[in-house]
């Protein structure tokens, strides 16, 4: 049986949007002002498990080690083993032995970014192969290299590899192997300066004058993307983000908030942000003070906030 393969790429698609509030008033100072309303944490994500970086099985180990050396030879990172992906190659492999046949589709009619998503893994991106009736892994790496888009996988932009072999009643093996390169879990402060980092190189490369970051500012922000991320919208429940300034006590002339969900990294959130005419300008904007926050939903998915402020002193 002809070995099969499927690509799922990429899991959150990338969105954006924004808020600008040019030329409103000053608001007044902090002192009698309501406190900043708490958002509750939303819960946390699971890790990715890496205290078993090694296949346990032998058969999966030389699968494994044959993928890394055929990646080595056209100068290609190594993929990791994970554990967690070996759960949902583990599953596929079940069901294509209960139906008899090779196929990308569960039992239960999921896809290959089905059962990533119920073993617990936050991903970008998700392919898969599998195939039937090679009995080593030199058999069925052969045959996945000669098919174009199994070759595609095996030589992808992926970072993990989860592996599974098993027999049918009658002897016949059955293969799957999942890729996958999961979003990363990062800090809420080091996300938020490596972004402010980045936009502060764009706007020297345009002659204007760096954002500072500002404590008050940063916490707003980071609550309204814990809000984002527990809603899993970028419209999420509570108050605004204009409420939330107004709240806190903060003073300033010109106000500008962007938000953006389903972007791993700063530089993909930055990216994604210049390529929008409205908040382009709202980075290059007259703005003197920022807030910047970062959550992950229950899934994984990243929430960003930029608070963008021209202050007037005070209260700030």
């Amino acid at each position: 049986m002809p070995p099969s393969r499927q690509s799922v790429i990429p899991r959150f698609k990338a969105q954006l949007a924004l808020l600008a509030l040019p030329w409103v008033l000053a608001l007044p100072g902090c002192q009698g002002s309501k406190p900043l309303r708490p958002i509750p944490d939303h819960p946390p994500v699971v890790p990715i498990a890496l205290d078993d970086p090694d296949p346990p099985d032998r058969v999966i180990r030389d699968l494994l080690s044959r993928h890394n050396a055929i990646r080595s030879e056209r100068d290609l990172p190594p993929l990791s083993f994970s554990p967690t992906l070996s759960q949902a190659a583990r599953d596929q492999v079940a069901g294509m032995i209960e139906l008899g046949k090779v196929r990308h589709r569960g039992v239960d009619g999921s896809t290959p970014a089905d059962r990533v998503k119920q073993v617990g893994y936050p991903y970008q991106s998700v392919g898969e192969n599998v195939a039937a009736g090679q009995e080593t892994a030199e058999e069925v790496m052969t045959g996945w290299m000669d098919s174009s888009g199994h070759r595609r996988n095996i030589l992808g932009e992926f970072e993990e590899l989860g592996a599974a072999r098993e027999e049918d009643p009658n002897g016949r093996p059955y293969w799957c192997v999942v890729f996958a390169t999961p979003i990363p879990q990062r800090n809420p402060d080091e996300a938020a300066d490596a972004l402010l980092k980045q936009i502060n190189t764009l706007r020297l490369n345009e002659q204007l004058p760096p954002l500072a970051p500002n404590p008050k500012l940063q916490r707003i922000a980071r609550a309204y993307s814990q809000a984002m991320a527990k809603a899993g919208s970028l419209k999420p429940p509570g108050p605004s983000i204009a409420d939330r300034v107004r709240e806190a006590g903060v003073s300033y002339r010109r106000l500008a908030q962007s938000v953006a969900s389903g972007n791993p990294g700063p530089k993909e959130v930055l990216d994604a942000m210049t390529e929008s005419a409205q908040q382009r300008r709202n980075l290059l904007g007259p703005f003197d003070r920022v807030g910047i926050g970062y959550a992950n939903a229950e899934d994984g998915r990243p929430f960003w906030t930029i608070l963008l402020v021209e202050g007037n002193g005070g209260s700030l």
